[in-house]
Parts: C-alpha cells; structure tokens; sequence
C-alpha cells in the first residue's frame, strides 16, 4: 500500500469552514499555500499548522478578525507553534506586520 502525504491545502476549506471565513479567504490562502510550496518552504513541516498559519495569516491581511486561540484549537496545534510557524513565513514571504493589524 503506498500512502500520498497530505497537502496543507486538503485542511483548508474543513478549518476555514469551522472558523466561518470566507470562500475568498479560503482562495487565497490557498494561493499562498502554493507560493510556500514553490518556495521549498514546507519541507518537513506539519502541513496542518502550515494550513493553519496560512489561513490566520490570509484572514489578517484581509482584515477579518480570527484569533490564534481559535485556529490553533481547530487545527490541533498549539499556539506557540501557530506563533513561530507565522514568523518563519512572514520573513520568507515578506510580508511586513505592520500589514497584519487586527480589525478593530
């Protein structure tokens, strides 16, 4: 039996679905995911956290209020690891987190 590794795209739309976002949001961090890929940058990472800080990087940038409690509960992984997953992709995409600010 061979088994196919997951793809942090097969989480997205169940984890974007239990965090009520948007079909758009869930199009664009799937763009993202893609980029992450090409760039080599989830080699050897869970890809549930990679699915995971992808979609609260998404929603942040597209100013929709989701906490990283509530992602890293649905996702499985912890806080911390949402935290340190976010900086590791933020630095590799450019992404400054001055674009990141919360909806208030």
């Amino acid at each position: 039996m061979r088994l196919v590794p997951s793809s942090p795209i097969d989480f997205v739309g169940r984890f974007a679905s239990e965090l009520s976002l948007t079909p758009d949001i869930q199009t664009k961090t799937v763009k993202m995911i893609e980029k992450i890929q090409r760039m080599g940058l989830n080699s050897g990472k869970n890809p549930t956290s990679l699915a995971a800080v992808s979609l609260y990087i998404t929603s942040l940038l597209n100013k929709t209020k989701v906490t990283q409690t509530k992602i890293a509960k649905i996702s499985g992984i912890t806080e911390t690891t949402l935290r340190n997953r976010c900086k590791e992709i933020l630095k590799e995409l450019n992404i400054k987190k001055k674009d990141l600010k919360k909806k208030r």
